[in-house]
């Protein structure tokens, strides 16, 4: 793979490829991230770039300057440490070595030989690339296909908003999210015996469509969406696909 991009666009895409934010684990809420390493996938000028596991896989979608399609597995750190020192256009080649040009400047990193999670990682790319940004056509309109079936409903959502919805959930400590979804009316919520956190949003007539849904997850969803609208696709217990102009994200339900 061959391209060029922008320092600053790619050190961005990298830092958020990482899923950092609070996690919940036998000790309560820490922070952590999703893992330090990302798939990049490189077709058609568009960098797309995939980290994950078997709950949890994120994508970011930039567009580049192409000339060699290919894809690549690499350690996340060592090249934002670099970028970070970097301003303007790099040339990126990546095939035995991950290596980074700028001027008179060179620099290689070892690539590594294959992502952790890659079947996973595959498997849940060919199940989401053709769910996009929500767009109300009617109300009797289908939803997309996840596996065998189908979402029960779909409402699109300012991430600002989300982020601060869970973040005022966050201060209960549960590390638990639930979100409640019927007939226009968005209930999220997070809580344990007295100690609870819920906000009601009403979502405005144009921006949803489907029945009634409720699904709980665990982890920092609202850290991956920076100030964009972004499109839910929700069923009962079942896996929440979240989508932008540029990213994309999937968790699996929690099960408590």
């Amino acid at each position: 793979m061959n391209f060029n991009v922008d320092s600053k666009t790619l050190l961005n895409a990298l830092s958020d490829i990482q899923g950092r934010g609070k996690y919940s684990g036998h000790a309560g809420l820490s922070n952590n991230e999703l893992g330090e390493y990302c798939y990049m996938k490189l077709e058609n000028n568009v960098l797309e770039l995939w980290n994950g596991d078997t709950t949890l896989a994120l994508n970011i979608n930039i567009p580049v300057e192409s000339e060699k399609d290919g894809d690549i597995v690499v350690a996340i750190k060592p090249i934002m440490a670099y970028l970070k020192m970097i301003d303007g256009d790099v040339s990126i080649e990546g095939e035995v070595l991950f290596q980074i040009s700028h001027g008179s400047q060179m620099i290689r990193i070892p690539r590594i030989v294959e992502h952790p999670s890659i079947a996973a990682i595959t498997r849940i790319k060919g199940m989401i690339e053709d769910i996009a940004l929500f767009e109300l056509e009617d109300k009797n309109m289908e939803l997309p296909l996840f596996g065998d079936s189908v979402f029960e409903a779909a409402f699109n959502l300012d991430s600002s908003l989300f982020h601060k919805m869970i973040s005022f959930c966050e201060q209960v400590k549960t590390g638990v999210y639930k979100l409640d979804f019927n007939d226009g009316t968005l209930i999220i919520s997070s809580g344990q015996g007295n100690n609870s956190y819920t906000e009601t949003h009403l979502i405005d007539e144009a921006k949803w469509v489907g029945a009634g849904a409720t699904v709980e997850w665990s982890g920092p969803l609202h850290k991956f969406f920076k100030g964009e609208e972004v499109s839910f696709y929700v069923k009962d217990e079942f896996p929440l696909v979240l989508v932008s102009t540029d990213r994309k994200l999937i968790r699996a339900p929690h099960v408590g």
